[in-house]
């Protein structure tokens, strides 16, 4: 019988890819990293855009397009069925409906969230059913990857045994120094992301801003992403409008995985507004590696476990979680003094480095992945 130390192939998979945003990024990242690790390695993406993905070496990509989500977690299981072989792990980010279709009691499969299961849901019986269905599929997962100490404990306290705690991480190489030193920073303060008000506080950060121009007219906020559904990005858009912000907003929509690196880079100031709330308890907001990789000040609110990493006035700039007011004069502070945001800037680069490594996460999880029993070998 293999061992599951034999793992040759590893088989990452995305259900939903959107070039640039959060999910992406880290799976881009896990990618390169298991290949530079020596295994042969396949990016399966679903539906989203599935534009600009970059080639990577050693890395093989299949994309699969469809418009039921319930044709494409079969079209997608499919795929990664006919990719798996005895040598193989499958990586699965965040959508445990895929285990209805892989045969997890056949398969090594190994789980990912980064978000509590019940985040952005209401809490009515139909809600909960929907939790307890897809805890059920989670248990049929030979491991899970968490992203943050939280969720550790959350699953560990509902019975989990085999969990992996892979922090945030950033590719840095993408951030070389060379090309930040080049970049020239213009009069912008910029937020990428998932455009919501309940995850990451982006109508906090309007109202801040709306503030900020008060002081410093000659400044700009640019907002990156696609909206966490259209509703909300059209909500954001009139917030924007009744705020008078319609020549000083801009909204880009999604940008190129190949062209985020610059449009951060060049900003003058990049910020979080992420509010209080059980996303940021449980999650870790894995554009913030992203942004201290630029070595530019970042604003951010000081909500989970975000202090455990980053210090205020050394590392980034903390402002209270849902508090306009409070953030705006700490974006005020950055603007004002330039020297200080800079040594920050380059502090919070430092941290990134070291603390968020995707070399370091990667091999963490490859361990974990090798040292784990193949399902064929515990009992069912």
């Amino acid at each position: 019988m293999m061992s599951s130390s034999n793992i040759n192939n590893i088989i990452l998979v995305l259900p939903s890819y959107y070039s640039g945003q959060a999910a992406g990024n880290r799976m881009m990242a896990y990618a390169k990293e298991y290949a530079k690790l020596g295994k042969k390695v396949y990016l399966v993406l679903g539906a989203g855009d599935n534009f600009d993905v970059p080639t990577i070496e050693g890395v093989d990509v299949k994309s699969v397009v469809d418009s039921s989500r319930n044709s494409l977690y079969k079209k997608v299981a499919e795929v990664v069925t006919e990719l798996y072989t005895d040598d193989s792990a499958i990586h699965l980010y965040g959508t445990p409906v895929l285990l209805r279709y892989l045969s997890p009691m056949k398969r090594n499969i190994f789980l990912e969230y980064t978000e509590v299961p019940s985040y952005g849901r209401k809490q009515g019986l139909k809600s909960k059913l929907t939790e307890w269905y897809k805890m059920r599929l989670t248990r049929k997962a030979l491991g899970l990857f968490v992203i943050s100490k939280a969720l550790y404990n959350y699953y560990t306290e509902e019975g989990f045994k085999n969990i992996g705690l892979v922090n945030m991480f950033v590719d840095e190489s993408r951030f070389a120094p060379q090309i930040n030193d080049a970049i020239l920073r213009k009069k912008i303060i910029t937020y990428c992301g998932t455009i919501s008000m309940e995850k990451d506080g982006v109508d906090v950060l309007l109202k801040a801003f709306s503030e900020v121009l008060k002081k410093h007219p000659d400044y700009q906020l640019r907002i990156v992403g696609r909206g966490e559904t259209e509703r909300i990005y059209e909500q954001t858009v009139k917030l924007s409008k009744d705020l008078g912000l319609e020549d000083k907003v801009l909204f880009t929509g999604l940008v190129p995985y190949t062209e985020m690196p610059k449009m951060l880079m060049e900003s003058e100031i990049l910020a979080l507004a992420r509010p209080d709330n059980e996303q940021a308890k449980y999650g870790f907001p894995t554009k913030l590696g992203e942004y201290l990789c630029t070595g530019n000040p970042v604003v951010v609110t000081r909500v989970g476990e975000l202090p455990n990493y980053i210090e205020d006035r050394k590392s980034c700039i903390f402002a209270e979680a849902g508090n306009a007011g409070d953030f705006a004069e700490k974006l005020c502070w950055a603007i004002e003094h330039p020297e200080d945001a800079k040594q920050i800037g380059r502090q919070g680069r430092e941290v990134a480095l070291h603390a968020f490594s995707s070399e370091v996460q990667t091999k963490a999880a490859l361990k974990m992945i090798e040292n784990t029993p193949p399902p064929q070998s515990k009992k069912e």
